[in-house]
């Protein structure tokens, strides 16, 4: 993430949908999270996005707060991680602050829950998942759900809460195509201000495996462009120089050839 993230909704700025890179492995899990994020949305209602790691699930949630409360300062939202959602509940038994925990949780106009899958196990965590989750659904507010798995391999999670993560629709975003993935790291470098040559990212498509860890495969990669940036801030230098001679050597021939 950036690191420009908001208190109150924990939501990240730069994880927008214009920043966000489209295709056919996601396309259709763009339009069904931005229908949330303009209400028209509800039938939708839980949103279930599911897929491998690093692929953007996480960028669609943070996406959806950010459009939503554009569009309505008003609302209440909170992005919160699975992990996170169950650490902050045993501080809150702890204090003595369920009540509180609750309300929080339970005022929201849209709920963005990462990573649910890491409530296997956290028993107390999970019921108080599943009371926010028929509260928030009751009252007709928006509910997002990303998960490394399919809503249906959450058995563990109880028959009734799996129903209701299936009640609204489950959409799964795919590892991206050669294709997009050079758009991805186009997004990347535009957005760091870095000027690499499009030779490098043709290079990169044209060479690479599509990964299976798109979070490793985007670390190391993102990592080897920062790292060679000043390099390939020179090759392009001395690429622009080169074009330059040759369009002048070409003006200069057609110059004489008209003599």
């Amino acid at each position: 993430m950036s690191g420009n993230i908001d208190s109150g909704t924990l939501l990240d700025g730069a994880l927008t949908f214009d920043t966000f890179v489209p295709g056919d492995c996601n396309r259709f899990a763009r339009t069904a999270a931005l229908a949330v994020a303009d209400d028209s949305g509800q039938c939708f209602n839980p949103l279930y996005i599911y897929g491998g790691s690093g692929v953007g699930k996480t960028h669609l949630l943070h996406a959806i707060g950010n459009y939503a409360i554009a569009r309505n300062p008003t609302l209440k939202v909170r992005y919160v991680t699975a992990g996170d959602f169950s650490e902050e509940f045993v501080e809150a038994q702890s204090q003595r602050r369920t009540a509180e925990f609750s309300r929080c949780y339970r005022n929201l106009d849209i709920l963005l829950v990462d990573d649910v899958q890491s409530l296997i196990g956290e028993d107390d965590a999970l019921e108080q998942f599943r009371r926010t989750f028929c509260t928030l659904s009751w009252a007709n507010k928006s509910i997002v759900v990303a998960s490394d798995v399919a809503p249906w391999r959450l058995d563990v999670f109880g028959s009734d809460l799996v129903s209701r993560l299936q009640a609204g629709l489950a959409v799964d975003v795919k590892a991206p195509d050669r294709d997009t993935l050079v758009r991805i790291l186009r997004m990347y470098a535009v957005r760091g201000g870095w000027k690499i040559p499009d030779g490098v990212f043709d290079l990169i498509g044209a060479s690479c495996e599509v990964p299976t860890n798109m979070d490793r495969f985007m670390e190391l990669t993102r990592t080897t462009l920062f790292e060679m940036k000043d390099r390939l801030r020179g090759m392009n230098d001395s690429l622009n120089e080169i074009r330059g001679a040759l369009r002048n050597v070409g003006g200069g021939s057609s110059k004489y050839r008209d003599m």
